[in-house]
């Protein structure tokens, strides 16, 4: 209601909000219109004062500092944390430069060791013998330069993927349980003979965190077919990526994608939870980075 309104029905008026922009002026005779009070604006210059009848003016008063008091933290600040969320691109040169260094120590038998033995998966080993590090260091070897690019291509594109839904902390730590707990019960499945080496496990575990993601979010959809349409086409990618070649590892890759499902429905429900701040996420790469290296140290010391 404009201030004329109430200057020419002879009423007294008060100033009850005095001297802001008059975008904001308004905003406040909203507010008291919304609760009944007429109102009007006073303009000065470029600053205006929201008026109000004299009988109105302590209800007004009182409900403009409560409207003030609850939106003095509106807009809140700008979130820190996203570039650290947003960015995977990070995460995905990282995962390759290592892959490719471990790939390069095991071809020249760096510092005198035989990588490719004491770094593989063998079932027996792990089941009888008790080396559960060999879970994890078969991660980082590959038998030839196909094998290597075609895992660093698609493990860098899920590494992508898991970095932007969880920060690339998390997807690291993420990454490496669900390829070290693919391998585990791999090699307690296939038995005593088998053994494999490359991270193939952990990049199909990357593509089940992501899945499982896509899931949860779509829980609440009325529809089956939007539903259920991330885990079907997730069995898809594994049945198109994960079954080529005649010395692929099908069930090492089942078992890394069945472990990110799983894993992935945990990170899914606890997300709010999981802290993306920067500081986290160095740790968190931290933690991936010591785990790997106790595992190489007990991989290549005599026993």
């Amino acid at each position: 209601m404009a201030a004329a309104d109430l200057t020419d029905e002879h009423e007294s008026v008060v100033v009850v909000w005095r001297g802001m922009p008059a975008e904001r002026a308004r905003e406040m005779t909203l507010v008291l219109d919304a609760i009944g009070i007429r109102c009007g604006l006073q303009r000065v210059g470029l600053e205006s004062s929201v008026i109000v009848a004299a009988a109105d003016a302590q209800r007004a008063r009182t409900a403009l500092e409560g409207y003030a008091r609850e939106n003095e933290s509106w807009p809140p600040p700008p979130d820190q944390t996203v570039s650290v969320v947003a960015s995977g691109w990070r995460a995905a040169v990282v995962y390759i430069v290592v892959i490719a260094i471990f790939h390069h120590l095991r071809l020249r038998s760096i510092g005198g060791f035989d990588w490719w033995w004491n770094g593989q998966t063998r079932s027996m080993l792990i089941t009888d013998g008790g080396e559960w590090w060999r879970v994890v260091t078969s991660l980082f070897l590959h038998a030839d330069i196909q094998h290597l690019v075609g895992n660093a291509l698609f493990g860098a594109l899920f590494a992508v993927f898991v970095s932007q839904l969880y920060g690339a902390g998390w997807a690291w730590l993420a990454t490496l349980f669900t390829g070290a707990l693919g391998n585990l019960t791999n090699a307690y499945v296939r038995g005593p003979g088998h053994a494999s080496i490359g991270a193939s496990t952990a990049v199909f575990g990357a593509l089940g965190i992501v899945v499982a993601a896509e899931w949860a979010r779509r829980g609440q959809q009325a529809r089956p077919l939007r539903r259920w349409g991330p885990p079907f086409l997730g069995v898809c990618l594994l049945a198109f990526l994960g079954t080529e070649g005649e010395r692929t590892d099908v069930m090492a890759h089942v078992w890394g994608f069945a472990w990110g499902l799983a894993l992935g429905r945990v990170m899914a429900s606890a997300k709010p939870s999981l802290s993306p701040r920067a500081g986290v996420q160095w740790a968190l790469g931290g933690v991936v980075f010591l785990i790997a290296a106790a595992c190489w140290v007990l991989a290549l010391s005599p026993r």
